[in-house]
């Protein structure tokens, strides 16, 4: 037989679920407050006119192990357009290792006034061995103001706080595609849906994992709840994908 409860015990369970509730809403709130922080920080360091921010622009990139090079961009936004920063860069590891995938680079970046992009050069090697699409990462570091508005002399007077800062894309990611296969021929999504009003649907093919040589895929429909005839037009083909094609 279930015991029955006293007035007691609800007060004291709508008290507890009022306090959890209660402690529910402080920390969302405090989420919030910490968001809005985050945001006009962030919109603070735009707008001061004596922040610098240096960042990749792009901050991802894709090429073919056969490019040779690859050209990554950096950039400078904000502060004063006359003074000349620099900010270091080097790459690191990811799937794709220096030496065998890609040439190891580092150096330093030098803005000169009024220059607002610089592009690093990194190698990328070729090879005949089929591997998997492979990636790794080029990194911004040590970014700071080391002259004045007149080029490459003046050091900054001591009462102007300039500063250089990273801006948030300060990691750029460089993923090398594998040419040295066919490829693997998927669809961009298993399940696509449509208004039975759209007419003509298209349905994309990705080819990944290599890109070399002229392939012929065959396709064709297949009947599901869906009647070829009555529901949809029945097709059957071949999608050519040329050298270097991947969708």
């Amino acid at each position: 037989m279930q015991q029955q409860k006293s007035r007691a015990f609800y007060r004291i369970q709508a008290t507890r679920m009022m306090i959890g509730a209660g402690n529910i809403l402080k920390k969302h709130a405090a989420d919030q407050a910490r968001k809005v922080v985050s945001s006009n920080e962030t919109q603070t360091q735009e707008d001061d006119p004596h922040t610098i921010r240096m960042e990749f622009e792009p901050s991802l990139y894709q090429c073919f192990e056969n490019c040779g090079s690859l050209n990554l961009t950096v950039a400078r936004h904000g502060g004063d357009p006359g003074v000349t920063v620099k900010v270091d860069y080097r790459t690191e590891d990811g799937t794709a290792n220096a030496g065998s995938d890609y040439e190891f680079a580092e150096g330093t970046l030098l803005f000169k006034p009024g220059e607002t992009l610089k592009e690093i050069t990194v190698g990328v090697i070729d090879d005949d061995i089929f591997e998997e699409d492979e990636y790794f990462y080029v990194h911004l570091s040590n970014p700071r103001v080391v002259g004045g508005p007149e080029i490459g002399t003046a050091p900054l007077d001591a009462s102007v706080s300039l500063k250089a800062v990273l801006g948030d894309n300060h990691t750029a990611t460089v993923t090398i595609y594998d040419d040295d296969h066919a490829g693997i021929f998927t669809f961009e999504s298993t399940s696509q849906r449509v208004s039975e009003s759209v007419g003509v649907m298209e349905v994309k093919v990705l080819r990944t994992s290599g890109a070399r040589g002229l392939v012929a895929v065959p396709y064709r429909t297949l009947d599901g709840t869906a009647r070829g005839g009555e529901d949809y037009e029945m097709a059957a083909g071949k999608l050519e994908f040329q050298n270097d094609e991947t969708m």
